[in-house]
């Protein structure tokens, strides 16, 4: 259960069904440990997917010394974190997490990892009508977050003078802020 009313896609939700395998899903009517990501399944389920992939979260490897699934939560946010190997090679390891914010706000961080090249994974979040989604697969690395977030400013988005370097996406911007510590925040402006 999440501790507050999480708006997502303007609607309110309490509760998240979180699987092993790098997700979270807000209607439980697809299969809840899934490990066969792709974008074509992002798009249908109402989701937030910061690292979907094959993975076990009870064998140790690479940087997980402590393997699992953590959930915190707090009166204003909740944190979901997973220390994961990829499945068939424990060398292969990551650790990641999405926070969700009373706000509305979902921030995705990746963390460290080994071998991170050998994994396949599917980053994004969805509405799960196959209109309303935001798949950032492509801009996937180690040591990165993103923090999706309410649009707090009017139509049209700013400009690239405004903002720096700015890629647009189909349903939102993509800020990319340099000069972050030794991660790069990128936001995403969603609705």
């Amino acid at each position: 259960n999440i501790p507050f009313d999480f708006p997502f896609w303007r609607e309110f939700k309490s509760r998240i069904y979180v699987c092993s395998n790098g997700f979270g899903i807000f209607d439980p009517t697809p299969a809840t440990n899934d490990w066969t990501n792709s974008l074509e399944e992002l798009k249908q389920r109402w989701m937030v997917a910061p690292f979907w992939d094959d993975l076990r979260t009870d064998r140790a490897g690479g940087v997980v010394s402590t393997p699992g699934v953590y959930i915190d939560n707090h009166s204003d946010h909740v944190v979901i974190t997973w220390e994961a190997t990829r499945f068939g090679a424990s060398a292969d390891s990551v650790k990641f997490q999405v926070i969700l914010y009373r706000n509305g706000d979902v921030k995705f961080n990746l963390d460290n990892a080994t071998n991170f090249q050998n994994f396949t994974p599917t980053l994004g979040i969805s509405k799960g009508d196959n209109t309303n989604y935001i798949d950032i697969t492509n801009e996937k690395g180690s040591q990165r977050s993103w923090l999706f977030t309410l649009r707090k400013y009017v139509d049209p988005p700013p400009s690239h003078a405004a903002w720096g370097d700015e890629e647009i996406y189909k349903t939102g911007t993509v800020l990319k802020l340099k000069n972050a510590g030794p991660s790069t925040i990128h936001i995403v402006s969603i609705w």
